[in-house]
């Protein structure tokens, strides 16, 4: 026993490659089959693999369950921790009211005593001398009282001369024309003055802080305008002096809703729809963290002298309210977990009940599913079988084409192999070859038998096995991959085949291949009207016929191959066909 291309052949086969033989009218022929298994079916996990029905029953029936669990569990729980947080919130709206009309006042009470201060020091006598001739150190002497004032109070005093240029600063300043750009300073420079009167007041950025300035005109003795004085206070200064409690803090923002404390960082700012909802009788309430704290914050508009500077926002301590919402929140995270592990526990239980007769029916529908496809390979093998011997007798009608199909499958897979077509092309190839001449059982014997040429009418019926071949097996639903080399066997590369006249690349390349393996199985065995070729005589008549007959590519891949295929035909007792000196003569 020896072994070619993975295959192995019984001693009948080294006997008459050992005694040379004669003439062979009947080559070898080794059973070549593709018949499906019959033995292969579908085990129940397989089939629960694929259907993936018997362990996930029950999850099907419990997941939705607790997903609307979960849903009703984030829902509910958010609306009731928003309505306990809005009701807690509600509770603080009174207060937050006093508090704010509180401040209101406050405000307008220290924004009294800042415009007496102010007026008081424009009415200090000899100032517009001082200023008018830009004399610092008698202006020092005028104001030592004030700036005594001002610092102990934390207050700003700037005074300017008629170019905004400043001639005292307390505390002192650097840059003494950083207030020229001032709209307010230009305005009471140049002596201007509206309904309200001739004092103007803004807020304005000085280092880090924000600070609110009223200024006013020094007028001389001819009622010009020589200069301006400047009282400021810090921004956060004015929320200690003004807020209505210790408990409570005041939040300043500028009018685009930006916190204006530098002690704030981190505060959040003011949405626009709350400072649009905002009015001079309309309070907004909202929720600010500062220091550690939480805050509910009554907001307002911030008007002085008229002039809305930005927003005011008075805060009460909301840790209580927090602190509650915070413990409703875990109250419902317990009830919830005790809820879901009650609801999976009962589902489960019902679901197991639910689930025994569906599992049941699936392992029932699976051992059916699985008999089915037993059934039906069996089916498919004993339908196959009984093809190809049909076709096996029909090859057996003519001693010279006696065992033809068999051996162009084996060199139809050979061909395919080098050529790397994938594993199910190889398979639906080989039926293909097995049974491409299916159709020759239409043609009479007088014809196939015939020693000499065909007339044209003979040639004619010939021609047809192709069609008589596709037209018996295309009912066959496993055999549809194979069909079109039955039927296109005999197409030609330059499309002068039969019987469709395919071309080129419209011919499917398993079909070429078949093409290729037909004709040298063809050349070299023995006809009526020839003796049968030297493999390398039918290697140069098929090569002479690339680009014309047969596909260039597949006529190289055969040439790759030429030593395993020459030992192939040797194996099959194509002896007389196949030199020695191609094949060697295998070991005893």
């Amino acid at each position: 026993m020896y072994s070619v291309g993975g295959r192995s052949f019984g001693n009948r086969c080294r006997r008459r490659i050992r005694d040379g033989g004669k003439a062979v009218s009947e080559p070898l022929v080794e059973p070549f089959s593709f018949r499906p298994s019959a033995r292969g079916s579908v085990t129940r996990g397989e089939l629960s693999r694929r259907t993936g029905w018997q362990r996930p029953i029950r999850q099907q029936i419990l997941v939705p369950f607790f997903l609307l669990l979960v849903f009703v569990g984030v829902v509910g729980g958010g609306a009731l921790t928003y309505q306990a947080s809005s009701a807690g919130m509600a509770g603080l709206d009174p207060a937050l009211v006093r508090a704010s009309v509180q401040t209101s006042d406050g405000l307008a009470t220290f924004e009294a005593g800042r415009l007496n201060d102010l007026r008081a020091i424009t009415a200090t006598p000899g100032l517009a001398g001082a200023v008018s001739a830009s004399d610092r150190t008698w202006l020092s002497q005028l104001l030592a009282g004030v700036a005594r004032t001002a610092i102990e109070s934390r207050l700003i005093v700037r005074v300017l001369d008629e170019n905004s240029q400043a001639l005292v600063a307390v505390p002192a300043v650097r840059d003494r024309a950083a207030y020229r750009g001032l709209t307010v300073v230009k305005r009471v420079v140049s002596g201007s003055a509206d309904a309200r009167g001739d004092k103007y007041v803004a807020v304005v950025s000085e280092g880090s802080q924000q600070i609110v300035y009223w200024t006013a005109p020094i007028w001389d003795a001819t009622h010009r305008s020589v200069g301006a004085v400047l009282l400021g206070a810090p921004v956060a200064d004015i929320a200690t002096a003004i807020r209505p409690s210790k408990t409570s803090r005041l939040f300043f923002y500028s009018w685009t809703g930006e916190p204006l404390e530098p002690s704030a960082a981190g505060l959040a700012g003011l949405s626009r729809d709350v400072r649009q909802s905002v009015s001079s009788d309309h309070l907004m309430r909202v929720t600010a963290s500062a220091g550690g704290h939480t805050y509910a914050v009554a907001v307002s508009d911030w008007t002085m002298r008229g002039e809305h500077l930005g927003y005011l926002g008075v805060g009460l301590p909301a840790d209580g309210v927090v602190d509650s919402v915070l413990r409703l929140r875990v109250v419902l995270l317990l009830v919830f977990v005790a809820t879901a592990l009650l609801v999976l526990l009962v589902g489960g239980l019902m679901a197991r009940r639910i689930a025994r007769p569906l599992e049941d029916l699936v392992n029932s529908m699976s051992d059916m599913s699985a008999s089915l496809e037993e059934k039906t390979k069996t089916v498919e093998s004993m339908s196959f079988a009984s093809v190809e011997a049909l076709a096996r007798a029909i090859d057996a009608r003519d001693s010279y084409t006696y065992g033809h199909s068999a051996r162009v499958a084996r060199l139809s897979v050979e061909i395919a192999e080098a050529m790397g077509l994938p594993a199910d092309q190889v398979m639906a190839l080989g039926r293909a070859a097995l049974l491409h001449d299916i159709g020759k059982i239409g043609v009479e014997d007088r014809v196939l038998r015939k020693p000499g040429p065909l007339t044209e009418r003979e040639r004619s019926a010939m021609r047809q096995h192709p069609v008589i071949g596709y037209e018996m097996l295309k009912g066959l639903h496993f055999l549809q991959p194979s069909l079109q080399g039955v039927r296109h066997h005999h197409e030609h590369w330059n499309g002068t085949g039969y019987p469709d006249g395919l071309k080129g690349d419209d011919i499917p390349l398993p079909v070429r291949i078949l093409t290729v393996a037909d004709a040298l199985d063809a050349l070299t065995s023995d006809r009526p009207y020839r003796s049968a070729l030297s493999f390398s005589a039918a290697m140069s008549t098929i090569e002479a016929g690339s680009e014309t007959h047969f596909d260039p590519d597949v006529v190289r891949a055969l040439r790759s191959k030429g030593d395993a295929i020459a030992t192939l035909l040797a194996v099959m007792g194509k002896l007389r066909a196949t030199p020695f000196d191609t094949v060697g003569v295998p070991a005893i």
